[in-house]
């Protein structure tokens, strides 16, 4: 009815490419990854890490440390070399006593936010350290006062939330500083109390989350401020309680976490605000509990810790939840305790600091769970521990299956809609090609 009736080996193969060219229509919802402590109590180079709090990432992979209580910073290499960037000394006239927020440019230059001093610090690639903001703010009687947080944009201006003086400040590679948003938040009784946490995108838009004022705000690039979210959270039952970590996506979506609401929002450019997790964390008895920081991906997936719950969650956009990390750590006895500063880089890592476990982790997706790195794996959709590659191809040779009979180049079956295994391997490698 079909054709030439199949040898064994090759129907056997087809149904197998049939199974797998579905699945991977399909998509995956897999949780699986590899996780790995990049940093502990010890630091490197004999300088402790201790008291972790923000955690950066680079384009080339490189992540940015910041301990409040050893006062120092670290960078932390995709092969695991450790150096100290920064430490009590800060640029060696002012010191450096609380760091917390920090921030990488596209340059590589680091910025640390300090918030038992009040100022913020610049770390150029080849060491060279700068004060570039001091507890006088603007100098012209805007003061800033316990630097939290601190973000830079694309044109290497920096950003730096006070929270004890309800402020932020802008600061030009020129040096030029402006204070950008006060207490009055949005003016007509929408205040700012507490910045917490600031972010910035591509376009110049600032945005601060209030802890205390239970908002957040949308400082344009010209100026214009607005409030783009309050305490009613969504407006339709789901509040936010004690803002925390706010950051933007490449198309211009803005997620924030609720402390004290054990939830997180979605706000896109036009105003719609959605609630993207809950205290059901992934419903599946992986709870969440004061979400701390938030992170996004170019692909829009969203990345929380969960500060009281010792956990991180993935959000992807169509509101798939999985929980990626829990106090286990990496599984090998390197917990993770309180987990607070987060970030994700262009290959799809996420990095978490673990505030009292004085630690940080990778934790690097790998969806067919060999054991190797998406990034790394030579056919990332179908399991091979071993990656073998027979023609060298760069295509593992679980995705490229070698010729079996009527499967031999060039020679194709009349099996109707049966598809030979061979033509996995096409497939993978096309998918591989445009990555």
């Amino acid at each position: 009815m079909f054709g030439r009736r199949l040898p064994d080996p090759c129907r056997l193969l087809s149904l197998v490419a049939i199974l797998a060219v579905l699945a991977l229509g399909a998509g995956r919802a897999s949780a699986a990854s590899i996780i790995t402590q990049i940093i502990d109590v010890t630091g490197g180079e004999g300088h402790a890490y201790v008291y972790p709090q923000e955690i950066a990432v680079d384009s080339a992979g490189n992540a940015y440390a910041t301990a409040l209580s050893s006062h120092n910073a670290f960078r932390i290499t995709p092969a695991g070399a450790i150096t100290q960037i920064i430490d009590s000394t800060g640029d060696g006239v002012h010191g450096l006593s609380g760091p917390a927020g920090i921030a990488v440019d596209t340059a590589g230059n680091v910025y640390v936010a300090d918030i038992d001093n009040n100022s913020a610090f610049k770390v150029t690639p080849g060491g060279v350290i700068t004060q570039i903001i001091d507890a006088t703010g603007d100098g012209a009687g805007h003061s800033l006062s316990f630097a939290i947080s601190i973000v830079v944009d694309t044109g290497g201006n920096a950003y730096v939330a006070g929270g004890g003086s309800d402020n932020v400040f802008k600061i030009t590679p020129a040096g030029i500083i402006t204070r950008i948003i006060d207490a009055t938040g949005a003016g007509a009784g929408q205040a700012l109390d507490f910045p917490i946490n600031v972010a910035a995108d591509a376009a110049g838009n600032v945005y601060v989350a209030g802890a205390v004022s239970d908002n957040a705000f949308r400082i344009a690039s010209g100026g214009a401020i607005t409030q783009i979210i309050d305490a009613t959270g969504d407006g339709a039952g789901h509040i936010l309680d004690s803002p925390q970590g706010i950051v933007v996506d490449g198309a211009g979506n803005v997620f924030i976490t609720g402390g004290e609401s054990d939830n997180a929002f979605r706000i896109t450019p036009g105003g719609v605000i959605t609630q993207i997790i809950d205290a059901s964390g992934d419903g599946a008895g992986n709870g969440l509990e004061f979400p701390y920081r938030i992170a996004a991906d170019a692909a829009g997936n969203a990345y929380v810790s969960g500060f009281n719950t010792d956990n991180v969650f993935k959000i992807t956009p169509a509101g798939v939840i999985a929980q990626i990390a829990d106090a286990a750590g990496d599984g090998a006895g390197h917990v993770l305790d309180s987990p607070s500063g987060i970030a994700v880089d262009s290959t799809g890592n996420v990095f978490v600091a673990g505030n009292l476990s004085d630690n940080a982790f990778r934790i690097a997706p790998d969806i067919d769970g060999d054991g190797v790195s998406d990034i790394a794996d030579n056919c990332p959709e179908i399991s091979n521990p071993d990656q073998a590659d027979a023609n060298g191809d760069g295509v593992g040779d679980a995705c490229a299956p070698q010729a079996v009979g009527c499967c031999a180049p060039g020679v194709f079956p009349v099996v109707g809609l049966l598809l030979p295994a061979c033509l996995i391997g096409w497939r993978l490698r096309r998918r591989k090609s445009r990555r």
